[in-house]
């Protein structure tokens, strides 16, 4: 190493631990690590000694872990000079936490690769800020299904009564004008209080408050069948358990955004829904037999975004691949820890 090049490394491992809101360290080719800083060290809670020849993947969950995912990010970085992820990491106690993560390829003057710069901050601020306010956006939701099914459910229905004690009173013949008035207005009514019934259920189903997540998740299941003419089978192995009423929202949501998806985009003739246990987890999967899983990415990016949005507000993580039927599958993995009390 050269003067100049023992100064430039110098001077910026100096400025890097002068950083104590982002993690910033340096991998060589393999992705291990070489440098820490102390903002790495507060944000992950390893010591320099701890971590230095570790390999970067020990700060990635064990799923991200199985998906290879640390490799693929290397990989990129390597392939276009940087590569930018978003999700969780794991700290030295196991904790999870948000994070945004850059990685940098560093060349020689032979354009062989040398190693990675690594810089990592975290965002658990914005994220509890979107948890909080998707928590308030779905108690507005409540609050305004049960004012619209409780008061104006009710006044459309005591119109309805007054004015079926009219046309009894009234005593004409069916044909007379005035009495079909009265039978179309009757009409119209009865689908008014259908359609406010339907727009109280689909801002917050009741039975979701009223019976819990299974029996909404199997009312949703006949629901979508009676709706989209996909025949829809649901299962489950849990017994009645008392869900968080965060968690049974969330992943209620999810369940409805999946099946929304199927009825646009998938062509399916069946779809299959189970909540089970597995391990320490709780798994909601939702299988189609559609058209697979290239024309939901392509066509619902933002949809998708949100189902993983909630997931991982719940402390857990969303995987879509294809379906063993051909389709496509959802998988929705929380912690039971946080699903349950």
């Amino acid at each position: 190493m050269t003067d100049k090049q023992h100064l430039t490394t110098l001077l910026a491992t100096v400025i890097a631990d002068s950083i104590q809101d982002y993690a910033i360290f340096l991998l060589d080719a393999e992705g291990n690590i070489l440098t820490w800083n102390k903002g790495a060290a507060a944000i992950q809670g390893y010591t320099a000694d701890e971590v230095i020849g570790k390999p970067v993947s020990i700060f990635y969950t064990a799923s991200d872990n199985q998906k290879g995912e640390p490799s693929r990010h290397l990989e990129e970085a390597r392939l276009g000079g940087s590569q930018s992820s978003e999700g969780w990491r794991v700290r030295k106690d196991g904790a999870r936490f948000w994070a945004n993560s850059l990685l940098a390829a560093i060349y020689d003057d032979n354009r062989q690769l040398k190693g990675f710069v690594a810089i990592t901050r975290t965002s658990e601020e914005l994220r509890q800020l979107a948890s909080h306010l998707q928590n308030v956006r779905e108690e507005e939701r409540a609050a305004m299904a049960r004012e619209i099914h409780d008061e104006l459910g009710q006044q459309l229905t005591g119109i309805k009564m007054d004015l079926s004690w009219i046309s009894g009173k009234w005593k004409r013949p069916p044909e007379d004008p005035l009495q079909q008035k009265i039978t179309g207005t009757l009409a119209m009514l009865d689908n008014t209080i259908r359609t406010v019934r339907r727009i109280a259920t689909q801002l917050r189903p009741s039975v979701l408050d009223d019976l819990g997540l299974i029996a909404a998740l199997e009312w949703q299941s006949q629901e979508f069948a009676t709706r989209s003419g996909i025949d829809t089978h649901f299962q489950s192995t849990l017994p009645d358990l008392n869900f968080d009423a965060r968690a049974s929202i969330g992943l209620f949501r999810i369940c409805q955004e999946s099946l929304t998806n199927v009825a646009r985009h998938s062509g399916a003739k069946n779809v299959w829904i189970s909540l089970d246990r597995v391990g320490e987890n709780l798994l909601l999967t939702i299988l189609d037999d559609g058209r697979g899983l290239s024309r939901i990415v392509r066509t619902n990016t933002l949809g998708l975004l949100g189902m993983e949005e909630r997931a991982m507000m719940m402390g857990g993580s969303l995987e879509i691949k294809n379906s063993p039927y051909g389709g496509v599958a959802v998988e929705a993995t929380v912690p039971l820890a946080t699903t349950i009390y």
